[in-house]
């Protein structure tokens, strides 16, 4: 009898350790699929975080450049409607006292006009500052909100003509977008509307090769954009509207662009440089990278 239970014992121990064995080597993921699995987990991980948008918007002479059709008003208009849709589409989905989405569009420096100044405030929307009642009203009321104050702003930039330019390197350099951009848990998104050019008359920094603006001067002597960091690896980027002065001009000028982000930490898959299109174009675009 001993002999029988020795020899049952010894059995189901062996068939035990077979099973297990087997078990584990299934259940661990092949190297062939440990890249998807890492890039999959970050998509989760990244669309089930609150949203930070922010629409940094270029109000120079490229919006009176006689290429685009049918204007620059129009096109950056039509971009910003998207980003506003997509906006109050994911704070709708989802219980009013969780929301904490937030929706900035800005301009760097400051405009000088007060009534833009003034006027700016009403480009922002906090819904983790409101209470929950409020948040459903300040989205049923957002788009036509900043249609109506962007047409202000655009007419008064366009009537004044004062081109000073958009600072977007020293926005980007002296960290300006970690203070008003990027806030620890949210998914972080900065969408840029600019012609590519990037120049402000009141900072120009040369070192080298190198500059703290685009011209086409410097990109016919191969300049690139002065790096100063490289910490940006949770932010996302989307640039609009580039607009190249000349075919020739074009890939040098995605190029530089694209290189500037990267140095700077951007990570490739965050990162979208792209020129001015249809406005539907743009959307595909547009709807492309928010779901990446």
């Amino acid at each position: 009898m001993n002999k029988i239970l020795i020899f049952l014992c010894t059995a189901l121990s062996l068939t035990i350790m077979i099973s297990c064995g087997t078990s584990s080597n299934d259940n661990q993921p092949s190297a062939s699929n440990k890249n998807q699995t890492s890039s999959n987990h970050d998509t989760i991980n990244a669309n089930s975080l609150p949203l930070n948008i922010s629409i940094v918007l270029d109000l120079s002479d490229r919006l009176i450049q006689p290429n685009v059709t049918p204007s620059q008003f129009y096109n950056d208009t039509a971009i910003i409607n998207y980003f506003v849709e997509y906006f109050i589409d994911h704070s709708k989905k989802q219980r009013a006292d969780k929301c904490t989405n937030r929706f900035q569009i800005l301009f760097y420096p400051t405009p000088s006009q007060a009534n833009i100044n003034n006027l700016s405030k009403d480009l922002c929307i906090d819904l983790g500052k409101l209470p929950h009642n409020e948040k459903r009203v300040k989205l049923l009321e957002m788009k036509s909100k900043i249609d109506e104050t962007l047409d202000v702003i655009y007419s008064k930039t366009l009537s004044d003509k004062k081109w000073v330019g958009s600072d977007i390197w020293d926005f980007f350099t002296n960290k300006q977008v970690d203070k008003l951009c990027i806030r620890p848990g949210y998914r972080n998104i900065v969408a840029i509307l600019t012609d590519g050019y990037l120049y402000h008359a009141n900072h120009k920094i040369k070192e080298g090769n190198s500059y703290s603006y685009v011209l086409s001067q410097t990109l016919k002597d191969g300049g690139k954009l002065i790096s100063r960091r490289n910490d940006l690896k949770d932010l996302e980027v989307i640039m609009l509207e580039v607009n190249p002065k000349t075919p020739n001009e074009r890939d040098q000028l995605v190029e530089v662009l694209h290189n500037w982000f990267i140095n700077m930490g951007v990570k490739p898959n965050n990162l979208s440089i792209n020129e001015t299109q249809v406005a539907s174009w743009s959307e595909t675009i547009i709807e492309n990278f928010l779901n990446h």
